[in-house]
């Protein structure tokens, strides 16, 4: 029997609910027909069952995901030509900019080509090495030397004050044979042509120095008469009124230099000296002990400290020592003379001097005639009375040195028959070796006058020029 059509309603909610399970519906592992016109209407749907091997049907998330993908894919072909067209319509905008571009490109390469903006080290070294030398004073005590730049430091390098320009702080250090100097100073440099040029300047130059060696032996000998003049500072007040200094008693004196020598590490030097003044009948001898100090900021040795020996102006008549001949030339005496001292001369001969408590005193033999008579009654070649005197010693006393002529007394023995003495003049204002001597006799003698006993004293005084023999 047909079927009969079913209410609107119950095809409304079959459509809703599901197709409801029908006994005649194909089971599965089964095949089902499909009308080739698909569902007929007041049909229910069938499909066939899903094989092994067909492909299964997209998930929810998968289908999302071709969706999004595909609406990422128009929206970015939408804004490529989107570009184009604002490319094409900005042509102008386009080519400015890749003008800028280029013109960046050329500018960094021209910017690694161009100056440094400080001059290099090695340049300002080699500036540094052709400055001047520092001038170099010895001064009084130092060595003449020569100085030569060996090594430079570059300290800082700054721009200038002016545009393009910079200014660099070195050290430079120069060596000679017995000093080193080290000059801190600033060359200044110009840009020029694209290159650095050292202006020629050289600022702020700072010397320091430093002794490689003592000071000049041969200096300080020459230069003797500073330590002298600074021993007189110390010795003022010490002598008489007029007495000359000690610059003034060894000018031309020969110095000795006894010790030297150099402290490296404190840059000082320990020296003694001797100084000694030699003339023909009197000697001098000084001796110094000073201190130099090596100054680093103007490289000169200079005095530090200073001590005189006593006796640096007391006077020894060292150089009369020896033996001394004597040749007649006058006599003189109140009456008639008695010349026997003429053919026999003197001889003198001394053995030692010494200065004591300011006293100067020689020592020594002489030999000679002593008159110990009255006058004869006409000049005579000799007399009863003359002495002989051989070998008799004296102790003659400085007792005057005016007019650059030294004056020594001595009183011989005394005799039973008189006494003689013995003077000494020695040195003259016009002649300095010039040396008398003067043996002079006297003795009481007795006389008469109107016929009465008279006491007489009866002198004469032989003068001699001496000339060293041995």
């Amino acid at each position: 029997m047909p079927d009969e059509p079913r209410p609107e309603r119950d095809a409304q909610a079959e459509k809703n609910e599901g197709p409801a399970s029908d006994p005649g519906e194909t089971l599965a592992g089964e095949t089902a027909t499909l009308s080739p016109e698909g569902p007929q209407p007041g049909e229910t749907e069938r499909r066939p069952p899903v094989e092994a091997t067909s492909p299964q049907p997209e998930s929810a998330s998968e289908a999302g995901l071709h969706d999004v993908t595909g609406a990422l894919r128009s929206y970015l072909r939408g804004r490529a030509g989107s570009l184009a067209r604002l490319v094409r319509a900005h042509r102008v905008a386009a080519a400015i900019a890749a003008f800028a571009v280029v013109a960046a490109a050329v500018a960094a390469i021209a910017a690694l080509t161009a100056a440094p903006q400080f001059p290099a080290r090695e340049l300002v070294e080699q500036d540094a090495l052709a400055l001047e030398a520092p001038v170099y004073a010895p001064g009084s005590f130092g060595h003449d030397d020569i100085l030569v730049a060996r090594e430079a430091e570059v300290r800082s390098i700054a721009a200038g004050d002016q545009r393009e320009t910079a200014r660099a702080e070195v050290l430079v250090t120069y060596l000679g044979s017995y000093v080193k100097a080290e000059k801190v100073t600033t060359i200044g440099y110009a840009l020029s042509e694209g290159s650095w040029v050292a202006d020629g300047s050289s600022e702020d130059a700072r010397v320091s120095w430093s002794a490689l060696e003592g000071p000049d032996a041969g200096k300080i000998v020459s230069n003797v008469g500073v330590l002298l003049a600074r021993a007189d500072q110390q010795l003022s007040g010490q002598g008489e009124d007029g007495d000359a200094t000690l610059e003034q008693l060894y000018q031309g004196a020969n110095v000795r230099l006894d010790l030297l020598e150099f402290d490296s590490e404190s840059g000082s030097c320990s020296m003694e000296l001797t100084c000694t003044k030699t003339e023909t009948f009197e000697a001098y001898e000084c001796r110094l002990s000073a201190g130099l100090a090596f100054r680093s900021s103007n490289g000169k040795w200079e005095l530090e400290r200073l001590s005189v020996a006593d006796g640096g102006k007391t006077r020894s008549l060292e150089p009369l020592v020896g033996t001394w001949s004597g040749t007649f030339v006058s006599q003189a005496t109140d009456g008639t003379k008695c010349l026997a001292g003429r053919p026999s001369g003197l001889s003198l001969n001394v053995e030692s001097t010494r200065t004591e408590g300011g006293v100067t005193q020689a020592t020594g033999t002489v030999s000679g005639v002593a008159h110990y008579h009255g006058h004869p009654s006409r000049d005579a070649e000799g007399c009863p009375g003359d002495l002989t005197l051989t070998e008799v010693p004296f102790t003659a006393t400085l007792v005057d040195d005016e007019d650059g002529t030294l004056v020594l007394e001595a009183t011989l023995p005394e005799d039973v028959d008189g006494t003689t003495t013995l003077t000494l003049r020695l040195g003259e204002k016009d002649n300095p070796a010039a040396a008398v001597a003067e043996l002079t006799s006297s003795s009481t003698q007795t006389g008469s006058i109107l016929f009465f006993p008279v006491e007489e004293t009866v002198a004469y005084a032989d003068t001699f020029s001496l000339v060293r023999t041995a």
